[in-house]
């Protein structure tokens, strides 16, 4: 959560947008949550498009919410990165940026300390790049 604050923080603004009616993700029930930016304007945006309403799908997007909440969800988004950027060497090397400023957030987070994981271990660069 933490780090989800030091990443909003980094925004001017949150904007809240809302969704078309039905997309081909929510088509067959659920929901779906979406986190974009805009690098220009340094707006971040969270679309939200839930069409079950019934009590399995509160309980999936509260366990949802909940691991966003305490940092579990987060190797989700580092292997959608790692297979994003797949064989590609432009996108290897933006991989890295990402990860190294994510280890400088941390750093500055807690003071200056060591830590536990390099985030290039994280996404594997060096495999990655042979």
């Amino acid at each position: 959560m933490a780090l989800l604050r030091l990443i909003l923080r980094w925004f001017d603004k949150v904007v809240f947008l809302p969704k078309p009616e039905e997309t081909e993700q929510t088509a067959g029930g659920g929901g779906v949550l979406s986190i974009g930016y805009e690098v220009e304007a340094g707006d971040l945006s969270v679309d939200v498009d839930i069409t079950d309403k019934g009590d399995v799908s509160v309980e999936l997007l509260a366990l949802i919410l909940f691991q966003l909440e305490n940092g579990t969800l987060s190797s989700f988004f580092y292997q959608a990165l790692i297979v994003w950027a797949e064989e590609n060497p432009e996108r290897l090397i933006f991989n890295e940026a990402v990860g190294t400023r994510i280890g400088e957030l941390r750093g500055s987070e807690v003071g200056e300390r060591k830590l536990a994981v390099d985030p290039s271990a994280v996404f594997n660069f060096r495999d990655m790049k042979k």
